[in-house]
């Protein structure tokens, strides 16, 4: 009896505290939880993730995952080539946990050093940061 006290005891307490781990992650704000270079998306999730690209690539997406969003928002995806912007592309984020990419279009001509700066467009907080390279 004692025992199955304690353990329902213990279990409302992870319970509590999975929920105020919850409330704690959305109090600090939206967080990047995962930034993937890759060449497609398929059933929502990123396809040919890679650091290094060939010339020919034609395409490249940009998948992110948001998690904390108090309120529907907007992020950015900042497409650089070296220091360059090559494109910026503004992205809803519609929930707390919320998945979404952007698509560009890679120049054969466009090699060497790239990165993708996850913004949150209404702070200009920069989330998260994909580098990659194009050779």
């Amino acid at each position: 009896m004692i025992r199955a006290i304690a353990v329902g005891m213990l279990a409302l307490a992870c319970a509590a505290a999975g929920r105020a781990q919850t409330a704690a992650d959305t109090a600090t704000g939206p967080t990047v939880e995962q930034v993937t270079i890759c060449t497609g998306i398929a059933d929502k999730e990123p396809v040919g993730a890679a650091e290094t690209f060939p010339a020919s690539v034609g395409q490249l997406c940009c998948y992110t995952k948001v998690v904390g969003a108090k309120d529907t928002m907007t992020i950015q995806h900042k497409w650089f080539h070296g220091n360059e912007l090559r494109g910026t592309i503004s992205l809803p984020v519609k929930a707390a946990t919320w998945r979404t990419y952007s698509r560009k279009m890679i120049v054969e001509m466009w090699t060497g050093a790239w990165h993708v700066d996850v913004v949150d467009a209404a702070s200009g907080k920069i989330l998260g940061v994909a580098n990659f390279t194009v050779q």
